[in-house]
């Protein structure tokens, strides 16, 4: 199986949600993907401060959790 590629934002999982092309672009793939991302990397580091994690945990999260990376 093939998986297409598409530089169209309406072809995104959440595209054409809002049918303003400001707001489409804020609900891109890649928004999307860097807004989860920023909630594990909060999530880290909370979990840090609980004691939960050892500190390098949280602060390992935030350097690695790149959406440029995915």
């Amino acid at each position: 199986m093939t998986v297409r590629q598409s530089s169209s934002p309406s072809d995104g999982l959440l595209g054409g949600l809002s049918g303003a092309r400001d707001v489409d672009r804020e609900l891109s793939d890649s928004s999307l993907l860097r807004a989860m991302l920023d909630a594990e990397a909060a999530l880290a580091r909370a979990a840090a401060d609980a004691g939960v994690l050892p500190p390098a945990g949280g602060r390992r999260d935030r350097r690695t959790l790149r959406a440029e990376r995915y």
